[in-house]
C-alpha cells in the first residue's frame, strides 16, 4: 500500500523524492509540466509543491487538479505519494515562474537546485527547491 509523505516545516528527503516521483509520473503520462518546485510559505510555515502547466490557463485549475489526481493514482503502491492538499497548480507564465527564471537558467531537468534566503528582484525567497523550470 502506498504511503503519504508528511509535509513538514523542514524540507525532507522524503518530500524531495516524492516530488521527483510525481514529476516523473506526470511527464510519463503526458501532462505538460512547465515548472515544478517546492516553495516554503514562511507565513504559514508550510511547504507547497507548485506545478506550473498550460492546463491551468487553457482549462482551469480544477481540471489541472483532476488530471494530476488521476495521474497520482498511477504511482506504484510501494512509492511515496504527495497528498493533493500539498500541491498547488499555477499558470505556466505565472509571476513565480518568471521570478525563478531570473535567478535560475530555465531547463527541463533542473532537479536539485535549492534557493535559500535569496532576494530576487526585491522578492524574498525563504526557501525553495526547484525540479524544473
Amino acid at each position: 500500500m502506498a504511503f503519504q509523505v508528511v509535509v513538514t516545516d523542514a524540507l525532507t528527503e522524503a518530500m524531495i523524492q516524492a516530488g521527483e516521483q510525481l514529476i516523473r509520473t506526470l511527464h510519463s503520462a503526458g501532462f505538460p509540466v512547465k515548472a515544478a518546485f517546492w516553495w516554503y510559505l514562511a507565513d504559514s510555515k508550510v511547504w507547497r509543491l507548485f506545478i506550473a502547466s498550460r492546463v491551468v490557463s487553457e482549462s482551469g485549475a480544477t481540471e489541472a487538479y483532476r488530471q494530476i489526481h488521476n495521474i497520482v493514482d498511477r504511482i506504484p503502491s510501494d512509492e511515496a505519494k504527495i497528498r493533493m492538499n500539498d500541491v498547488t497548480v499555477i499558470e505556466d507564465d505565472s509571476p513565480m515562474v518568471s521570478l525563478l527564471r531570473t535567478a535560475v537558467r530555465p531547463t527541463r531537468k533542473a532537479s536539485g537546485i535549492r534557493l535559500f534566503q535569496n532576494v530576487i528582484n526585491g522578492v524574498m525567497i525563504d526557501d525553495a527547491y526547484i525540479y524544473q523550470l
